[in-house]
Parts: structure tokens; C-alpha cells; sequence
């Protein structure tokens, strides 16, 4: 699975995390600061939420929140 660049937005891929139901991946997009979400069953990749400044890490909380990091002072 390959997902060509400048697909959603996507530029300077930072992180991949897969989705918690097995469905796709997040991808966090430091150089348009988006979050987007890929789905397999459909190769659709759309964006999640708002828009950060520098989206870099991305990890879930203990409680299966997502967390996002960027590059907010």
C-alpha cells in the first residue's frame, strides 16, 4: 500500500498509526499540518479535524483518545 504524495494534502509525512477497528491508518502531514485518515476498503484518504501547525507525532491516549502533536508554543 503506497499513498502517493500531495494526496489530501499530504507533504513531509511524520507519523502513521493504525486506525483502532483495524480499518485503515491516521497519518499526521507536518508540512500542510493536516491529520488524515486512510481507509483500505475504499483507498479514500480524507482529513481529519482541524488544521495544526506542524502535525508530527500521533499516538492514542490511555482512554483511546487520539492524541496529536505539533508545533503549538
Amino acid at each position: 500500500m503506497a499513498i502517493p504524495a500531495q494526496t489530501a494534502g499530504l507533504f513531509r509525512t511524520r507519523g502513521v498509526l493504525p486506525i483502532a477497528d483495524g480499518s485503515g491508518l491516521f497519518i499526521t502531514s507536518e508540512g500542510s499540518g493536516r491529520l488524515l485518515r486512510y481507509t483500505f476498503a475504499t483507498g479514500e484518504t480524507v482529513q481529519v479535524g482541524g488544521t495544526f501547525i506542524g502535525a508530527t507525532g500521533i499516538a492514542y491516549a490511555p482512554d483511546g483518545m487520539l492524541l496529536v502533536v505539533d508545533n503549538r508554543a
